[in-house]
């Protein structure tokens, strides 16, 4: 009778706690499911719009680096594949932007629930839980469905902890088939982001160290052979795909023309005022978090002058200099939490700026790994294949600093844990309460940026939401109101206007632009070499025509807001309509100018 008396004692004495707990639990989930649903349901961006209309040009039979020149084709075989799917199965593209986003969530379940099982490992379930949240709550640029951004984080995902199955798995550690599962997944995010073979003497290297680890020594070979082995047969495949398609002679003209045709990205180093801008955009990260940490340290001084106060006691005294660094780290990284939480809430500058709460776990992971105990090897290849993958995207992109800082997610996931980690180190069971209250603060933090902010810069958010795209492959996607506007009149006049399959060329300029989702609503042939925004519309076109005589368009479409022309009537582009397109009608829609 004693024993259930203090059993239902115990109980009712646990039950807040779990109470408080299945609610935060429960709050999370909540926001998560519905911070998911706003990615799939909500904008339409530039990017989205490049990688979709990319797998429609060459689902209509333009080839890889045949006609099409697009900088990042070599991405596009998944978002295809399932448009050929989707296209095959309904006969249309309407509706196809929601159906890729939710694949893309699909596949990030699926990566989150992998990396939760490896996690689980070296933290404690309900923290691995928290990890794995994270993870599914951060997307490099708010774009949910199988772009290049994504596709460079899923395999280099699949990449790394394919290396930790190795390491670690219960029952299948050691086994080949990880070696040969990472050579595939390295293929395919260089395939996804060609810079991003920077990762690869580093993957090498790392095979090579563990290998003379092994109970078989000659792994230290056999490893980097199955990696390349694996990379050399998905390259093998590859280039099947391509040379069924274009001639070798063909592949290697335009393979330049790829290169010197597209107006922002390049293979050069950067220089000048791109370097300038990159060093800009890393000094303010390095002052944020200068910032973060002494206001850490001022938190921290508070708490001493009390303590010291009221006990008698100064609190440094009673730390050790590894749970003084990681207490201390541990502050520095909720500050930067709450500057983030600033910029998106407060100062509402979008989604890109400044990411200094993904910043600050890389940087504080090199101060943290001497007091993350023993399990902190099996992180090291994530964190310096986080640094590369970082200066991959700055080389291949345009993108500044901060807006690349998300594209090395992984290893800022991977400076989380090894906080989480320290704190067990050095603080014990004590620890557990301040590793939940990191991961929870970062976890509510990423659900409210993936949930409330938009891409584009300052003021937008999801409060401008107030319009719904109508019909197309956009169909049913809210946006505001009058991005919903131009995409709904664009799509009326462009179905009133012209012929099924014609020869069409938009041209774009990112700002005032119907942009190139419009090619799709005539089953329109593209007869740009590139729908990348921003492009050129200048002597290279003729080039092109050249070599691809059946390219040359039978309709040319240029911004025109209700009779005004938007584009300037010297550029090249308008001097070629009026004096050697040879149009014969002129007619405007809202918002476009048709020259047929």
């Amino acid at each position: 009778m004693s024993k259930q008396t203090t059993g239902v004692s115990s109980k009712q004495n646990a039950s807040p706690h779990t109470t408080l707990q299945k609610a935060l639990h429960l709050l999370l989930l909540l926001g998560t499911v519905l911070a998911a649903l706003k990615l799939i349901f909500v904008d339409y961006s530039m990017d989205e719009e490049y990688q979709i209309v990319m797998g429609y040009r060459h689902l209509m039979g333009d080839a890889w680096f045949g006609e099409m020149w697009e900088p990042h084709q070599t991405s596009s075989y998944l978002v295809t594949a399932l448009m050929w799917i989707y296209h095959s199965l309904l006969g249309t593209y309407t509706g196809v932007v929601l159906y890729l986003r939710v694949i893309t969530t699909l596949i990030q379940l699926g990566l989150s629930w992998w990396l939760f099982l490896v996690t689980a490992r070296f933290l404690e379930k309900e923290e691995a839980v928290l990890i794995a949240l994270l993870y599914f709550n951060i997307v490099p640029k708010l774009i949910q469905i199988p772009e290049f951004g994504n596709l460079q984080v899923w395999f280099w995902t699949g990449l790394t902890v394919c290396f930790l199955e190795y390491e670690t798995h219960p029952k299948a550690a050691g086994k080949p088939l990880w070696i040969w599962l990472a050579g595939i997944c390295m293929a395919l995010e260089i395939l996804s982001y060609p810079s991003a073979i920077l990762v690869f003497p580093l993957a090498l290297i790392y095979l090579c160290l563990r290998g003379k680890k092994d109970e078989q020594p000659k792994n230290a070979i056999r490893n980097p052979l199955r990696f390349c082995g694996a990379c050399a047969l998905c390259a093998a495949v590859w280039a099947l795909l391509i040379f069924s398609q274009v001639s070798p002679d063909e592949f290697l003209r335009n393979l330049p023309r790829i290169v010197t045709f597209d107006l922002t990205h390049d293979l050069a180093l950067p220089v000048g005022a791109r370097l300038l801008t990159l060093l800009q955009g890393f000094g303010w990260e390095c002052l944020l978090l200068l910032l973060s940490v002494l206001c850490s340290g001022v938190i921290f001084a508070l708490a001493s002058a009390i303590s010291k106060k009221r006990r008698k006691i100064s609190l440094p005294s009673l730390l050790t200099k590894g749970q003084l660094v990681t207490l201390l780290s541990l502050l520095t990284m909720i500050a930067t939490l709450m500057i983030q939480f600033v910029y998106w809430a407060i100062l509402r500058r979008g989604f890109e700026l400044p990411q200094i709460h993904l910043f600050a776990p890389l940087l504080l992971a090199l101060i943290l790994r001497p007091y993350a105990g023993e399990k902190k090897k099996y992180l090291t290849f994530g964190l310096l294949s986080a640094v590369l993958t970082l200066l991959a995207v700055l080389y291949m992109s345009d993108l500044t600093f901060p807006y690349a800082v998300p594209h090395a997610m992984l290893g800022s996931l991977f400076g989380i844990i090894l906080a989480a980690m320290a704190l067990r180190e050095q603080f014990g069971s004590s620890g557990s309460a301040l590793i939940r209250l990191l991961l929870i603060c970062f976890v509510l933090l990423c659900i409210f940026g993936k949930g409330f902010t938009l891409r584009g810069g300052r003021g937008n958010d999801i409060t401008q939401v107030a319009g719904i795209m109508k019909h197309g492959p956009a169909a049913c996607v809210l946006g505001d109101y009058m991005c919903a506007y131009i995409y709904n009149s664009n799509y009326e006049d462009f179905r009133n206007t012209i012929p099924q399959d014609a020869k069409v060329l938009i041209v774009t300029n990112m700002v005032f632009s119907p942009g190139t989702t419009p090619y799709m609503f005539t089953d329109a042939e593209i007869c740009h070499f590139s729908i990348v925004d921003p492009t050129s519309y200048d002597e290279r076109l003729l080039t092109y025509w050249e070599d691809y005589p059946e390219k040359q368009p039978d309709v040319i479409v240029v911004d025109c807001w209700y009779g005004q022309l938007m584009e300037d009537p010297d550029n090249w582009i308008m001097q070629y309509i009026e004096n050697d397109f040879g149009y014969t009608e002129v007619r405007d829609g809202k918002y476009v100018r048709f020259y047929l």
